[in-house]
């Protein structure tokens, strides 16, 4: 955790960093694609694929950024973790600041809201963090989750 103001103000020759960083990034499976192919998604559509606003792999927003990519017309099954877990404050936090709508519907911080009345397809993982959003993503088509 980091000094509070007061504490900083108590002790001003202190410096403090950060020790670690970790990179949370989404994983998805499209059948379709080949293993040469990707995706990419601009911040604002990953956040509102996060937040239920874009239901399917075909939207407008995520071709967008695929040209020449054939998506397929099929629901979103979104993989994600209800432990409370720091890769959930991570992902949560930069979907937020790519759109507030984030954090309003699911939170922001450790334990997310994730309300299944949101999404087409919605799997929570919840095993005490053993299972990976990464092996599902892996064996089931048309989903997304991060890692």
């Amino acid at each position: 955790t980091s000094l509070t103001d007061a504490e900083m103000e108590y002790h001003p020759t202190v410096i403090t960093m950060p020790l670690a960083a970790a990179g949370v990034v989404p994983i998805y499976y499209l059948p379709e694609l080949t293993s040469a192919s990707s995706l990419s998604f601009s911040r604002t559509t990953l956040a509102r694929i996060f937040y239920g606003d874009i239901q399917h792999w075909n939207h407008p927003d995520i071709a967008s950024t695929n040209p020449g990519v054939t998506l397929p017309n099929k629901p979103i099954k979104i993989i994600a973790m209800k432990d409370s877990l720091s890769i959930n404050m991570a992902f949560s936090t930069a979907l937020n600041r790519f759109d507030s709508q984030f954090g309003a519907k699911i939170g922001v911080g450790p334990i997310l809201n994730w309300d299944p009345s949101l999404f087409a397809q919605l799997h929570v993982v919840s095993n005490g963090g053993r299972t990976r959003p990464l092996s599902i993503t892996h064996s089931m088509p048309y989903t997304i989750g991060y890692h």
